[in-house]
């Protein structure tokens, strides 16, 4: 075991990792609890490998979306993959480039190099598992100290009023069905994550509760929202005179005249996103391909997603000049710079300009 030194009054420790010697903090002036700190700081250090890393976080973020989870470990895994399931703490910030330089955008194997925003999401998620390792003194470092993450390409392509007419029409003459569910993208603005998590559960009179990837948030229903939710219990059932209305909704209690009528909102924590023949939507790209025949029937831009309808309900909030905080919020962005990187130039008020004399 490396011994302890001091810097002033308090006893440091040097840590060798991959051959880069790290000084750490040992917060003490007393030798001998110095000395232990020193002993338990290198046998945590040595013991955990990234796969342990990797479950620690999974089972810390254990309320959080399915989706964010994968993410997490689709990404952590691809690492290993390139890097080994060695000890956390031999990971520097040189691995972490050559990882993004030689394997992200060069790929090793030859096969298509990923875009910025996959990159970003690949390495946004390894930071958020080796910080959570820093700040639990699983490693010595923080490895991503230093690197900058690759920003997101803002193109924030949205429908116009126009091309959400037609995709309404093309999928309300196919399933109305999906034709609801496509105008609940629309005015709600959330993930397809959150969609498909939703349960009836998530909604009373006044709020709809989204939880996805930035955790869990509140978003105001509105009278389309309303009208939109009636419309969604009605077709799902096909049963408009069975079905109890969203004013009379509370999720549990009643129970109708017919035993075999399918009553998912008698349990709250039934989902509520079904397909065509009742079973449950339990994938977000499911419904994504859906959404994506539709878009290619009405014949919009082959680079329309799902995720084109978050954007068509952002970018007509601040084209309408609602405040960008506000868009923000309604959004479920944790940070500002996110929204304004895709809608800030849309703001009518952007078209101001100074003359510099």
């Amino acid at each position: 075991m490396a011994k302890p030194y001091k810097r002033g009054n308090i006893w440091w420790i040097g840590i060798t990792v991959k051959g880069v010697q790290k000084c750490i903090s040992l917060n003490t002036r007393n030798y001998k609890e110095a000395l232990q700190r020193a002993k338990d700081l290198e046998q945590r250090h040595k013991g955990i490998r990234l796969s342990e890393l990797l479950n620690s976080w999974l089972e810390k973020n254990d309320d959080k979306s399915q989706r964010y989870r994968n993410d997490a470990v689709v990404s952590m895994n691809q690492f290993i993959g390139w890097f080994g399931d060695k000890s956390a703490g031999y990971v520097t910030r040189h691995d972490i480039e050559e990882y993004y330089k030689n394997y992200l955008k060069k790929k090793a194997d030859n096969k298509k190099a990923y875009a910025n925003n996959t990159c970003g999401i690949r390495l946004r998620t390894l930071k958020r598992i080796l910080n959570f390792g820093y700040e639990n003194d699983h490693i010595p470092h923080q490895p991503f100290r230093g690197f900058k993450i690759p920003s997101p390409e803002a193109k924030g392509e949205f429908l116009d009023e126009t091309e959400v007419d037609k995709l309404l029409e093309v999928s309300g003459e196919d399933n109305p069905l999906y034709q609801a569910y496509i105008e609940f993208l629309l005015y709600t603005g959330c993930r397809m994550g959150e969609f498909i998590g939703l349960k009836y559960g998530d909604i009373d009179k006044r709020f709809i509760k989204f939880k996805g990837k930035s955790g869990e948030r509140k978003l105001p229903i509105t009278d389309q929202i309303r009208g939109t939710i009636k419309k969604i219990m009605i077709l799902q059932f096909e049963n408009v005179n069975n079905v109890r209305m969203f004013d009379d909704f509370v999720g549990a209690g009643k129970t109708l005249e017919d035993p075999k009528l399918v009553r998912p909102w008698e349990n709250k924590n039934n989902y509520h996103l079904i397909d065509s023949k009742g079973n449950y939507i339990g994938k977000w790209n499911t419904f994504g391909k859906i959404i994506k025949r539709y878009m290619k029937k009405a014949k919009l831009p082959k680079s329309y997603t799902a995720h084109t309808l978050r954007h068509t309900f952002a970018s007509h909030l601040v084209l309408n000049g609602e405040p960008i905080e506000k868009v923000s919020k309604l959004l479920g962005h944790k940070s500002i710079k996110t929204t304004e990187t895709f809608y800030v130039h849309l703001r009518p008020e952007s078209m101001d300009f100074k003359l510099p004399y």
